[in-house]
């Protein structure tokens, strides 16, 4: 049965599914990049706090979430399963879709992933990364699949399961939300989301984000400094093409 929820964004629910053999002890067949299960979605929508309010209905708890000074929330991060997140709502024009995360074992797993990459001369699918984020803390790895898909690799959150754990909330100037070394945004992470849902999507409601950072400097001109944006859009944040 296929739906669409009060946010616009599109569900198909089942019955019954075929099962197939659980790998987790196939260690004969792991490889480096192994991945272990399927950890969250990031959904983009124009109002917030609406969706917000869905979601607590369901039955899902905040867990972090980005906020200035008069409480304006730009993102939250919320879950059902006792980590950071099984969702994020992320605040501008919906709905869309931003990434779908698998989650592995450790940080070396994505290393492991960067570097086979690199040896078959696939490193142009690495959009971002390997970095860490200052909202759940985990260490990522963003990547595009053959169609476009933005896909991202994660591992090393925070356990959220204690009936009073209590809410993260980012200043939306602190730089480090994003990434926690401070490196700036790629402007396709920002700009390009997997697929738009139905209806067509709605602006973002109230003020966008400011652009000035804690320490002074200007967000939007590091970033155009940093990953210029190439004519045809496509290659914009890969230092190669800058060359």
């Amino acid at each position: 049965m296929r739906v669409v929820d009060p946010l616009g964004f599109p569900y198909e629910f089942f019955y019954q599914t075929e099962h197939v053999e659980r790998m987790s002890w196939r260690y004969d067949l792991h490889i480096p990049g192994e991945l272990v299960r399927l950890d969250h979605f990031n959904q983009v929508t124009p109002d917030v706090p609406r969706a917000v309010e869905f979601m607590q209905d369901l039955g899902f708890r905040v867990t972090e979430d980005i906020q200035d000074d008069e409480g304006t929330v730009y993102a939250a991060w919320m879950r059902r399963k006792p980590t950071v997140h099984d969702t994020a709502m992320t605040g501008g024009d919906g709905p869309r879709m931003h990434h779908v995360c698998f989650a592995t074992h450790e940080k070396h797993n994505i290393l492991a992933i960067c570097d086979k990459l690199g040896a078959l001369r696939r490193s142009d699918a690495i959009e971002r990364g390997p970095g860490r984020h200052g909202v759940s803390n985990a260490f990522y790895l963003y990547l595009r699949d053959p169609d476009g898909h933005r896909v991202e690799v994660y591992t090393q959150d925070y356990y959220t399961g204690d009936p009073d754990n209590p809410v993260v909330t980012w200043d939306v100037h602190d730089n480090q939300r994003r990434d926690w070394w401070g490196n700036p945004v790629v402007p396709s992470l920002v700009h390009r989301c997997v697929a738009r849902a139905r209806p067509r999507r709605q602006p973002a409601a109230g003020r966008r984000p400011h652009r000035r950072q804690r320490d002074g400097r200007d967000d939007r001109r590091r970033r155009v400094l940093l990953h210029p944006r190439a004519e045809d859009g496509e290659h914009e944040y890969k230092l190669g093409n800058q060359l």
